[in-house]
C-alpha cells in the first residue's frame, strides 16, 4: 500500500517530528537495543578509522571536494546515531522506565514520554538524510564521470575504494536494517546542502584556490556549464536523490509487511515492531 502525497507534505515531516524514538534504539528487524548499539558502534568505528586514516595519510586529498563532504558528514551520523542508540540502552531501557501505580487498581503502567522526539534523535535523523543522499550522489558521480580518467593504482587505493564503494555499501544496509523512516519532503534539507556546497565551491574559485575542482566545472574557461550544472544540482538533484532513498525505504516496508509485519498481524501478541507508526499507508 503506497503512502499519499497529503501525508508526505505535512509540515511535521519538516520539523523531523514524525517518528517514535524507537525508531532510534532499535532494529526494523529486532528490537535488541544491545545488538542495535553493538551494530552503531562497529559503524561509528570502521567508519571513523578510515576518516581518520584519510586525514593522516591522504594528505594530497582536498577538503573541499563532494567525495570528502560525503565522507566526513556520513561520519557525522554514525556518531550521532551511537550516541543516540546508547541514549536509547541506558536512559530509555525497558527495565528502567519508571512504573507508577495507578491509584485505587494496585495496577501499574509505563510512563511515556510527552515530549516526543529529543534534539539530538532530529539532529541524528537529518544527518542520516544528508548522507544517504550525499553518498548515493558521490558514488554515481564518480564512477560515472570521475573514475574513467583515474589512473588504476588510484581507483586501487584502500581509502579511495572505502570513500566511493564500501561507505555507499554501509549506508545501503543502513537503509534497511534500522527503523529510521524516510519522509519525501525532507528533499529540501539536501537542496540546502547542495546549495551550501555550490557556495562553497563558488567560494574556493574567487580565492584563488582551485577554480576546476572537477572536470566539467571550470569556472574560467566554462562559466555558463558552471552555473547550470550547480543550479540543477540545487533544484535537480537532490530531489532525483531522496526520491531513491525514498523508494529504498518503501522496498524495506513492503517487504517487513511481507515478513514480520505479516506474522505479527496474524498473532494476538501487541505490535513490537515499527510499522510506520502514524502514517496509515504503513499500518495495514
Amino acid at each position: 500500500m503506497a503512502t499519499s502525497c497529503g501525508y508526505e507534505f505535512q509540515s511535521k515531516h519538516l520539523r523531523f517530528e514524525s517518528a517514535n524514538e524507537n525508531n532510534f534504539y532499535e532494529f526494523q528487524w529486532s528490537k535488541k537495543k544491545l545488538y542495535f548499539v553493538l551494530y552503531r558502534a562497529f559503524t561509528l568505528l570502521y567508519h571513523w578509522g578510515w576518516l581518520i586514516a584519510s586525514w593522516v595519510f591522504a594528505k594530497e586529498d582536498i577538503a573541499y571536494t563532494a567525495s570528502n563532504w560525503s565522507f566526513f558528514f556520513t561520519g557525522i551520523y554514525f556518531l550521532c546515531a551511537f550516541i543516540t542508540a546508547l541514549y536509547g540502552l541506558i536512559a530509555r531501557n525497558d527495565h528502567k522506565v519508571e512504573n507508577q501505580e495507578a491509584p485505587n487498581t494496585g495496577m501499574s503502567h509505563k510512563t511515556e514520554n510527552p515530549a516526543g522526539l529529543r534534539f539530538f534523535h532530529k539532529v541524528t535523523w537529518f544527518f542520516q538524510v544528508q548522507a544517504i543522499d550525499f553518498v548515493i550522489f558521490v558514488t554515481v558521480l564518480y564512477w560515472a564521470l570521475l573514475a574513467p580518467d583515474v589512473p588504476a593504482e588510484t581507483l586501487r587505493m584502500p581509502i579511495g575504494q572505502h570513500k566511493h564503494s564500501v561507505q555507499g555499501i554501509m549506508l545501503l544496509i543502513d537503509i534497511f536494517v534500522v527503523s529510521i523512516p524516510t519522509r519525501w519532503i525532507q528533499f529540501v534539507y539536501s537542496a540546502l546542502f547542495a546549495l551550501f556546497y555550490a557556495i562553497n565551491t563558488v567560494i574556493v574559485h574567487f580565492a584563488g584556490i582551485n577554480s576546476q575542482i572537477y572536470g566539467f566545472l571550470d569556472f574560467v574557461n566554462s562559466p555558463g556549464i558552471v552555473a547550470g550544472v550547480l543550479l540543477m544540482n540545487v533544484f535537480v538533484v537532490p530531489i532525483i536523490l531522496h526520491t531513491i532513498t525514498f523508494a529504498l525505504y518503501h522496498l524495506k516496508m513492503l517487504i517487513y509487511r511481507c515478513t514480520l509485519g505479516k506474522k505479527q498481524r496474524m498473532s494476538d501478541q501487541p505490535a513490537t515492531f515499527n510499522t510506520g507508526h502514524d502514517n496509515v499507508a504503513f499500518s495495514s
